[in-house]
């Protein structure tokens, strides 16, 4: 998994967006493996705090192929 996160580089500002890519390898099948991302990332604490200050995004690649890409705005905009 890796995070990025885009901020203004003045005190006080919060971050402007963060983009998270998860890629995982299993066997398993694609449609189980994207219903778990979904549900992850619809129940995350972290990832539904930052929503309410920032853009969120994200991908999930699946043995190398992306099968879920979701964007959000912040509760704030």
């Amino acid at each position: 998994m890796s995070v990025e996160g885009h901020f203004v580089a003045m005190p006080g500002y919060p971050f402007e967006e963060v983009k998270f890519e998860t890629r995982i390898g299993s066997r398993e099948n694609p449609g189980r493996i994207k219903e778990l991302a979904k549900a992850t990332e619809h129940d995350c604490y972290v990832t539904n705090t930052l929503k309410r200050a920032c853009r969120v995004s994200g991908r999930v690649f699946l043995n190398g192929e992306l099968i879920l890409e979701s964007k959000s705005s912040s509760d704030r905009t």
